[in-house]
């Protein structure tokens, strides 16, 4: 791998990367399972409350799996020849 240059979207980049995807999504669920229970017998405040809580959650886990004002590098991969 040759690193080519920081780039200023590295966050968006990674987030939008399809194993991130699935990753963000397991956490998601793993959140709406967490307060299930709860919204279950919830009525229209407590959904709120309960969505903002998952909302809050998933921007906190988001910052985790791809911090805003971290560097992110453009990695160039070195595709393989077939050159005989």
């Amino acid at each position: 791998m040759d690193y080519d240059q920081i780039v200023a979207d590295g966050a968006e980049r990674l987030v939008n990367d399809p194993e991130m995807q699935k990753r963000i999504a397991e956490a998601r669920e793993a959140f709406v399972e967490k307060y299930r229970k709860q919204w279950e017998r919830a009525g229209f405040f407590k959904r709120l409350w309960l969505r903002w809580k998952i909302r809050s959650e998933m921007v906190k886990k988001m910052k985790d799996l791809a911090p805003p004002d971290a560097l992110y590098l453009n990695v160039k991969t070195k595709q393989p020849t077939t050159d005989h």
